[in-house]
C-alpha cells in the first residue's frame, strides 16, 4: 500500500468514528488534524516518528451530550475496540497508554509504529 492509498482509506475510517460516539450517546471531535512535519516547522507535541506526522493518525476528543470531556482512557475502550475491528491496519493507543488515539498503521508503511 502506498502513503497516499493508507491516507485516502484512513480518511474514510476515521470520518465514520463520529457517528459510532453518537450512538453510544457521546460525541466526538478531532483534536488536532493530521500534523506533519516539514523543514520550516520542526516542533509537535507528537512523538518523533508518530503517525501523525504522515497523516496517519488522529486524536479524538470524547465529550458527553451536556459538554463533559472525557480524558481517561477507559471512556474511549469500546469506541477503540470497534475502530481496531473495522480493518487489520486499524490501531487504538489505548493500548500503549494513550486512549484519545487513533491510527491506520499499515506494516509497509508504518513498520512497528502505532
Amino acid at each position: 500500500m502506498k502513503l497516499w492509498q493508507a491516507r485516502v482509506t484512513f480518511t474514510a475510517l476515521i470520518a465514520e468514528l463520529p457517528e459510532k460516539a453518537i450512538a453510544m450517546g457521546l460525541r466526538a471531535a478531532f483534536d488536532e488534524g493530521m500534523e506533519r512535519l516539514t523543514a520550516k516547522d520542526q516542533q509537535s507535541d507528537h512523538m518523533k516518528d508518530s503517525l501523525h506526522h504522515s497523516g496517519l493518525a488522529m486524536d479524538v476528543i470524547l465529550y458527553t451530550p451536556d459538554g463533559t470531556y472525557l480524558s481517561d482512557t477507559r471512556s474511549y475502550e469500546i469506541l477503540g475496540a470497534w475502530w481496531e475491528g473495522l480493518h487489520k491496519d486499524c490501531k487504538w493507543g489505548g493500548h500503549f497508554g494513550d486512549g484519545n488515539h487513533f491510527s491506520f498503521a499499515p506494516s509497509e508503511i508504518a513498520g512497528s509504529r502505532k
